[in-house]
């Protein structure tokens, strides 16, 4: 019972009604916080799909900030995120080292990332 309502707790931290009123940048950068504390990770990205409807553009990070700093772009279809966003499901990558051509994006392999999950 106590594990249940953790988790409704948790959820409940990144539909607080009160997100509603922040503008697109700081409703990232606070879920951001919210989703590292939940999941215990030391790293978070959103990236959002572009007018075009083709590419995806990271927006806010944690832990990998120079992602957005960069201007990271990525086709829908493509690496990771680009397979997360084409296919619409959960995609999670336990060991990036034995799943080689997964992830076309350098920066996470110059931050040690280790393991991915990806949600749309």
């Amino acid at each position: 019972m106590e594990k249940a309502a953790a988790r409704l707790e948790d959820v409940q931290k990144v539909t607080e009604a009160a997100l509603a009123y922040l503008d697109l940048d700081e409703l990232l950068a606070e879920l951001m916080r919210r989703v590292i504390d939940i999941l215990s990770v030391d790293t978070a990205v959103v990236l959002l799909v572009e007018d075009d409807g083709r590419t995806l553009a990271a927006r806010a990070a944690l832990g990998l900030e120079e992602e957005v700093e960069r201007g990271f772009r990525l086709p829908i279809g493509r690496g990771f995120a680009g397979r997360v966003a084409f296919t619409r499901t959960a995609v999670v990558i336990e060991d990036l080292e034995r799943s080689p051509g997964a992830v076309v994006n350098p920066l996470l392999g110059e931050k040690g990332v280790r393991s991915l999950l990806g949600v749309p």
